[in-house]
């Protein structure tokens, strides 16, 4: 019982640590550059909350439980949408971090690391890890893998806890957050063989999931969703969507990997983990369970088209196991393991430690570019004060849409878009080559609506190969619109148009 308590009092002082690191650090979005991603969600969320149905009145891919936490997310803080981000971004992270910790030191019988400086260290560097996944080098934002892996370690913690029915419920909502968590269901599986529980208990995990997925499906639907709507965004939307640069994916795995640094480090840090126990014929449960955990981060990482830095959350649990075996084992010898040895103590693990140093480097090199690359407000504010100068022009209309850049507009000037293609990839000309219904969305609008809308065409000459400055002219003529007001410098040409200058 005493050690039981002091091991709790241990947890409360680096939860404090976590959060305060995570707050500190999620302060940067004062200053750094938000994702795009993060307006999509929370402009989809504002239209929920608002009355409007997710999929029939909005395009996107993601899970319904994302967009009702984000609808949430907008009840609370409004267009106050840097408030909601810092706030969100440092709840959310705090339990990421802790919830890690608490599953690699308990599952692997190495809670003692959790006392004195080590404990401190450990949550300082991991916070400071799993926040670098969702603010990268050059831009930062709340994404679906976080709110998803967020219900995929409550659920691994309830495992542990033998709560499977209630398990199964968060790791049902994480799939309906973003269905490539699905992968993760393996976990829990292992989990329960490795402690020889029989199967029937894996047949609870799963009917709880069961459940949840249908109260949610059945609760969209109460609300007057329509489930064709939801199918042919989730399924037949991720399917183009993964299709839209399958060709550059290798080459865009590579390029972020080496421009987000700690991306490699990372993976340098699992892969010997992997190795040593591989060799450990001695403790089966571990070594499945390793590999279990390391299969479910590179399925529902890797799975879609796409990659980016933050896909990489999803690694936050298999990263922080090697670091803390690696602390374990290269600072406080095998006696921390409880003679449970998982990683040989060898020079080794004393050149892995070395790694996460570097990753400690790369870290903080990422956050420093993230804040102080170039002055991102000051383009964002000039384009601000340009619209304001023709408020006349934006209040006489009912809908604005912003074409392919600065998305925080809507919630700035509180507009919403003409049409539900408010997401800037619907205007990249490859993707509406893959998805012909996309090329003639503007057909649907009907002349009343395009009349009551003011469109904002931004070009940037250093943004080539997605929104190239003569398809955004065509844009403009597809919807025969006029140009009545622009403005431009060395890098970026600003123009507002209308369907009907007179009106």
């Amino acid at each position: 019982m005493q050690v039981n308590r002091n091991l709790k009092i241990k947890e409360k002082h680096l939860f404090l640590v976590i959060i305060i690191t995570s707050f500190l650090v999620s302060l940067s979005f004062l200053w750094g550059n938000i994702d795009p991603d993060f307006f999509s969600f929370y402009y989809i969320g504002r239209g929920v909350a608002q009355g409007k149905d997710m999929y029939v009145d909005f395009a996107d891919n993601k899970g319904p439980v994302l967009y009702f936490f984000f609808s949430v997310l907008y009840l609370f803080f409004k267009n106050n949408y840097k408030l909601a981000l810092i706030v969100t971004s440092t709840i959310l992270d705090t339990f990421l971090s802790f919830f890690s910790i608490k599953i690699a030191t308990s599952w692997f019988k190495v809670q003692n690391l959790l006392s004195g400086k080590w404990g401190i260290f450990l949550s300082f560097f991991i916070t400071l890890l799993i926040k670098s996944y969702s603010i990268g080098t050059f831009t930062g934002g709340v994404y679906s893998e976080t709110v998803a892996f967020f219900f995929i370690l409550s659920s691994l913690l309830l495992v542990e806890r033998k709560k499977v029915f209630f398990a199964g419920i968060l790791y049902s909502l994480a799939i309906l957050t973003r269905p490539t968590t699905i992968f993760w269901g393996i976990v829990p599986l292992v989990w329960f063989l490795s402690k020889g529980e029989k199967l029937a208990i894996f047949l609870k995990f799963f009917v709880g999931s069961i459940v949840s997925f249908l109260s949610v499906i059945l609760f969209y639907v109460v609300l007057g969703g329509r489930l064709d709507y939801l199918i042919d965004n989730l399924l037949v939307f991720n399917s183009g969507y993964s299709r839209l640069i399958k060709t550059d994916y290798l080459r865009q795995l590579v390029l972020n990997i080496s421009s987000e640094t700690r991306l490699f480090l990372s993976i340098i840090l699992v892969i010997p983990l992997l190795y040593f126990s591989l060799l450990n014929n001695k403790l089966i449960e571990y070594k499945f369970l390793i590999f279990a955990i390391f299969f479910a981060s590179i399925s529902s990482t890797f799975v879609g088209g796409l990659f980016y830095f933050h896909h990489f959350v999803q690694f936050s649990l298999i990263v922080t196991i090697a670091m803390v075996l690696i602390i374990a084992l290269s600072f406080r010898g095998n006696s921390a393991l409880q003679g449970r040895k998982i990683i040989p103590e060898t020079r080794m693990s004393h050149l892995l430690a070395s790694v996460l140093l570097l990753l400690f480097i790369s870290e903080v090199g990422s956050y420093r570019h993230f804040l102080f690359s170039e002055d991102r407000d000051s383009d964002l504010t000039r384009v601000q004060n340009f619209i304001t100068n023709h408020k006349d022009l934006l209040d006489s209309k009912e809908y604005l849409m912003v074409v392919t850049y600065y998305p925080q507009l809507y919630f700035t000037f509180d507009k919403l878009s003409p049409d539900r293609y408010f997401q800037p990839f619907f205007l990249s000309r490859r993707f509406n080559i893959l998805a012909e219904k996309d090329i003639k969305r503007h057909s649907k609008l009907n002349k009343e609506t395009l009349d009551n809308t003011l469109f904002l065409i931004v070009s940037k000459n250093e943004f080539d190969g997605w929104y190239k400055e003569e398809y955004l002219t065509n844009f403009a003529n597809k919807f025969g619109l006029k140009n009545v007001a622009g403005t431009s410098n060395d890098h970026e040409e600003v123009n507002l148009y209308v369907a009907n200058p007179g009106k």
